[in-house]
């Protein structure tokens, strides 16, 4: 996970990552963003000043947070 601005967070995994893909979405430099990431043994949480992005390390499930708090987005754990 890396955060490219305040609101947008490239998310990538795989067994093998290939970083020559080309980017086809932010096609402009641009400044990362002041963020923090945070562990336990149950998450992985990055935050900047307008979201937060947490794996669940038991499932692989993605879940994405408001600043606030309030839940936008997620992945169900069992995938289905």
């Amino acid at each position: 996970m890396s955060p490219l601005t305040e609101n947008a967070v490239r998310v990538q995994y795989g067994l093998e990552m290939k970083s020559n893909l080309p980017e086809l979405v932010f096609t402009s430099i641009v400044n990362i963003p002041e963020f923090k990431v945070s562990e336990s043994k149950a998450k992985l949480e990055i935050t900047t000043s307008k979201m937060t992005v947490v794996v669940d390390k038991k499932s692989g499930a993605l879940s994405y947070r408001k600043y606030e708090g309030k839940l936008f987005l997620s992945e169900k754990p069992d995938g289905l």
